[in-house]
C-alpha cells in the first residue's frame, strides 16, 4: 500500500533551483514554494551519533491548505484558542485555528497534541486521528505561527522555531525551541484543569517531532532554558515521527541522569520514534542516531521503529505501530 502523508518526499522531476513544484493527488490547493519550506528538519543541529549529515533537498510534495470540511466539523476550539491568546510565549498568529478532535462521548481517557512540520498546520495532519481511530483519545492539532526561517532565505512560513542549518554542527534556535515548548507545554496545562483525570501524550512530524522529543527532555530534567518549571508538565508519553533531537534538549555532557529523580523520570518516560529509511529530508541516520543519544542519556523505554522505503511521510504500518503504542501507554479505561 502507498504511504500515507502530509508531507511527502517523493522527488518530482530534477529541478535546477531550491524551488519545488508541488503535486497533490487529492487536488487540495498548492503553490510552488521553496523546498526548503516543506518539512526540512534536518537541520537546528540534530543530536546524533556520528558526525555531520547532510539532507537532500530535491523536490517534495506538501498541501497548503486543507478541504474545508474539517473547518466545520473540527471546530471546538475556544479552549485551546483562550490559552493561545492569554498564554503564549510565542510571537506571530498561528497559520490556523487549532483543531479539536474530541474522544468518543463517556470515553475519554486521553489527550494527545500533535505537532506539525516546518510549512504545514494542524489540518495537515487531521486524517490522522480517524486512521489511527481510537474512541478515547481526545486530539489537539495546533498550528505554528508563521515567521521568517533563516535556512530559507528568511521567507516566512509556519514554523515552530527558526532552522540555521542542515548539518549536525548548526547551532539550536534556542529561544524559539524553549519557547515553542512552553507554548504545548500551556496547552497540556489548561487541558489538564479542564480534564484532570485522563492522560496526556505529545507527537510530532518532522520540525513537530524535534519539538516533542525537546518537550519530553526538559520535562524530565524539571526547567527550560528560561529558568520556569517544566517538571509539573503534564506529559505522560512521548512521539516524534521523522524527527530529531536537538543539541540543547539536554544538559551538557548528554545525560538526563543529573539525579535520581531526573534518572527516574527518564526512564519511566515512555518514547515512541519512527523513521524512514529513505527518508532524504531528515535523513534516518538523525532519527537512529538522536533514538541512541536519548538511550544512553537515561531514556530506556524508548521505542525506535523503522520503516524500509519510506521517505519524508508516514506509512499505514506505522500509523498501526502508532495506534498499538499508544493504546499501550495512554489506554483506554478499562
Amino acid at each position: 500500500m502507498a504511504a500515507w502523508s502530509p508531507i511527502s518526499a517523493k522527488a518530482t522531476s530534477a529541478c535546477s533551483s531550491s524551488f519545488a513544484t508541488l503535486s497533490c493527488s487529492s487536488k487540495r490547493l498548492l503553490r510552488v514554494v521553496p523546498a526548503a519550506l516543506c518539512g526540512i528538519s534536518g537541520g537546528s543541529g540534530p543530536a546524533v551519533a556520528g558526525g555531520s549529515l547532510g539532507c537532500d533537498l530535491r523536490g517534495v510534495q506538501v498541501p497548503l491548505a486543507r478541504d474545508s470540511h474539517f473547518r466545520s466539523r473540527y471546530h471546538s476550539t475556544r479552549l485551546v484558542a483562550r490559552a493561545t491568546a492569554t498564554m503564549s510565549p510565542l510571537s506571530g498568529t498561528p497559520a490556523a485555528k487549532t483543531i479539536v478532535i474530541p474522544a468518543k462521548a463517556g470515553k475519554h481517557a486521553a489527550t494527545v497534541v500533535w505537532l506539525h512540520g516546518l510549512g504545514d498546520t494542524g489540518y495537515g495532519w487531521s486524517d490522522l486521528c480517524e486512521t489511527v481511530n481510537l474512541p478515547h483519545i481526545k486530539w489537539i492539532l495546533p498550528s505554528a505561527p508563521i515567521a521568517s526561517v533563516t535556512i530559507n532565505g528568511g521567507m516566512p512560513c509556519p514554523s515552530w522555531f527558526d532552522l540555521f542549518g542542515l548539518d549536525a554542527g548548526a547551532p539550536d534556535d534556542v529561544k524559539g525551541i524553549d519557547a515553542a515548548a512552553r507554548y504545548v507545554a500551556g496547552i497540556l496545562e489548561e487541558e489538564k484543569k479542564a480534564n484532570p483525570d485522563v492522560k496526556f501524550a505529545v507527537g510530532g512530524f518532522s520540525q513537530g517531532g524535534a519539538l516533542s522529543l525537546y518537550l519530553m527532555s526538559r520535562k524530565v530534567l524539571g526547567r527550560f532554558e528560561d529558568g520556569s518549571n517544566a517538571s509539573s508538565v503534564p506529559l505522560s508519553a512521548s512521539v516524534a515521527f521523522s524527527g530529531w533531537l536537538p543539541k540543547c534538549s539536554l544538559k551538557p555532557g548528554g545525560s538526563a541522569a543529573a539525579d535520581a529523580s531526573v534518572a527516574e523520570r527518564a526512564a519511566a518516560h515512555p518514547v515512541l520514534m519512527a523513521h524512514g529509511e529513505a527518508d532524504g529530508l531528515v535523513p534516518f541516520a538523525f532519527g537512529k542516531g538522536s533514538a541512541k543519544v536519548l538511550q544512553e542519556a537515561g531514556f530506556s523505554n524508548l521505542t525506535f521503529k523503522s520503516y524500509r522505503g519510506m521517505a519524508h511521510s508516514a506509512c499505514p504500518e506505522e500509523l498501526a505501530d502508532l495506534k498499538a503504542w499508544l493504546q499501550k501507554h495512554v489506554p483506554p479505561p478499562s
